[in-house]
């Protein structure tokens, strides 16, 4: 597991351990600045569609309207 640690108490004739666990952020490959891989490919697939709409857009409503010359 990632970052796990276990703490173990003892009593009489008893002992107790429990596991915590975490996902590190800092040594896990698979995560750059607390995002993993995956969420960084889908953002930047959604940033190109939302200019590739943008651009159609502008092209669609403010093309030149040629007027022909008399």
């Amino acid at each position: 597991m990632l970052n796990s640690t276990t703490t173990c108490t003892t009593g009489i004739g008893t002992e107790n351990c429990t596991t915590v666990y975490a996902e590190s952020t800092s040594t896990d490959p698979s995560y750059f600045n607390g995002f993993t891989y995956g969420e960084i490919v889908i953002s930047s697939l959604l940033f190109l569609n939302l200019a590739l709409i943008s651009v159609v857009a502008y092209q669609i409503i403010f093309r030149r309207i040629k007027i022909k010359n008399q």
